[in-house]
């Protein structure tokens, strides 16, 4: 199907849609195809299921009709659904039994795009070698079938196997010489897709600013051809760019929102890149705190864990205090689990031995732009609520620097991007007024009332926090001024 294969996916749903209604029941091998470019194009906009379902009622036809390159084809298209989806498992097996039928066939250009995608999935698991080996044995195949697109696509995908071997000036090398093959047909969605990687190549060789001109190309045109995807990847990547390698904060925020919110859009469960909606919020999080930029790229826990270890040690610290040792057990073995697991859980491991040492009666410590001081914070907040008084544990000027931040933050976002959420964060914020009301802490009460106005005001601060004095005014002064900005 001409218009797929160019990336015009929006034109081509329509006209296949009516050509499917013509073929169907009189024409059972043409049928066939007609799905499988059908979900190629569901597969593309971002429906993987519906792709699913169209591929498995195409290959039942092939069956009928005893089509062995048909099935082959078939069995390639469904592995690359179940990869979409985040099964590389199964996608590599359906490869291999593609493979087999394409050799058993004699069909040699056929049996190099299996070779191609499976050599794709070791790359991004970390066995770039074997890739390379995959790819090194489809390249004689494509260029014997004079397919200049299947070419130029080999020469990117090598290209990435170097980039993720650390040889990002080879990869750069092999991503010149496909592009302009792939301008020359008008290869437009794989055009987008070799420019995002050009750019990822160009910020591993420290030239941000040219990465960022290619993104920003690779973003029209896939919003162009609807690569959804790759486009929330490609926008992921550009957002972490802005945000460690350009130090324009307030922009990666805007392009890491709009890749989480083209991701809702689709029925994906995670982006070209393998990042799902969890760890797209996780960096959104990180964003919004101001977390160091060599420690945004590390690999965080879950969103759930992390509210599991918040909320549990607050109870073990509070109203289940039988259960502290157990607790402090439990998060002993997890430490040294996530240890074994290297460099990239130290993050992880920093909570750990923070909230560890809360538990050991010690003051906890974390930099304030770690990516879990907020999670550290919330812990100490929810302790300091429930009516600790212990000042070794929670000591006071610290954890009114730090819950002034968290409130701060909170504050702005329900203001701002997340809209949505700002009756959540009244709720918490009369939550935690009621259960601070019998404390010495009438400053922060009024802090409390000021906000809860805020919101209700819709972010207009006029005529409010005039009674607020110390610390707590100076947390209302810098949420004006934020607001101001």
């Amino acid at each position: 199907m001409v218009l797929h294969r160019l990336g015009y996916s929006r034109h081509g749903l329509k006209l296949t849609e009516q050509a499917l209604e013509i073929v169907q029941g009189y024409d059972r091998l043409v049928e066939s195809q007609v799905l499988s470019h059908l979900a190629a194009i569901s597969l593309e906009r971002g429906e993987p299921k519906r792709a699913l379902e169209l591929l498995e009622q195409a290959l039942l036809l092939d069956r009928e009709v005893e089509n062995k390159t048909g099935k082959a084809t078939l069995l390639n298209n469904i592995a690359k659904v179940y990869h979409a989806m985040g099964q590389p498992e199964r996608a590599l097996e359906l490869y291999g039994q593609a493979l087999l039928l394409m050799r058993e066939v004699g069909d040699r250009r056929g049996a190099a795009v299996p070779l191609i995608n499976m050599a794709g999935i070791y790359r991004t698991t970390g066995q770039p070698e074997r890739a390379l080996e995959l790819f090194e044995q489809a390249l004689p195949l494509i260029r014997e079938a004079g397919d200049r697109v299947g070419e130029a696509i080999l020469l990117g995908s090598s290209g990435g196997a170097y980039y993720v071997m650390g040889q990002p000036e080879k990869a750069l090398e092999l991503l010149v010489q496909a592009l302009p093959i792939l301008r020359e047909v008008g290869a437009r969605t794989e055009e987008a897709k070799l420019l995002a990687n050009m750019a990822r190549v160009y910020r591993k060789m420290g030239q941000p600013e040219r990465a960022l001109e290619l993104f920003e190309q690779a973003l029209l045109l896939m919003d162009k051809v609807g690569e959804r995807a790759e486009e929330i990847a490609t926008m992921s990547d550009m957002a972490l760019l802005l945000y460690k390698y350009m130090k324009r904060r307030q922009d990666a925020i805007v392009v890491m929102q709009q890749a989480i919110l083209t991701l809702d859009e689709t029925d994906l469960s995670q982006d070209a890149s393998g990042h799902t909606r969890d760890r797209l919020e996780q960096y959104l999080d990180a964003m919004y705190r101001g977390v160091a930029p060599e420690q945004i790229d590390q690999t965080a826990m879950p969103v759930a864990q992390l509210q599991m270890i918040v909320h549990s040690t607050v109870a073990v610290m509070t109203t289940m205090q039988k259960h502290r040792a157990e607790w402090h057990k439990t998060l002993t073995e997890t430490l040294q689990d996530v240890r074994r697991q290297g460099v990239d859980r130290q993050i992880d491991v920093d909570l750990y031995i923070a909230v560890l040492a809360l538990l050991d009666g010690q003051i906890p410590s974390l930099p304030d732009d770690h990516f879990y001081t907020d999670a550290l914070t919330r812990i100490q907040a929810g302790i300091a609520a429930a009516g600790v008084q212990d000042d070794e544990l929670f000591p006071t000027a610290e954890s009114s620097e730090r819950l002034g931040e968290t409130i701060v933050s909170n504050t702005l976002a329900v203001l701002g991007s997340r809209r949505e959420r700002l009756s959540e964060w009244r709720m918490a914020l009369l939550d935690l007024k009621e259960q601070i009301a019998q404390a010495d802490e009438q400053q922060l009460v009024a802090l409390l009332d000021a906000i809860v106005d805020l919101l209700d005001a819709g972010g207009n601060p006029a005529g409010l926090g005039a009674d607020l004095a110390g610390d707590y005014a100076q947390v209302w002064q810098a949420l004006v001024e934020a607001l101001g900005k």
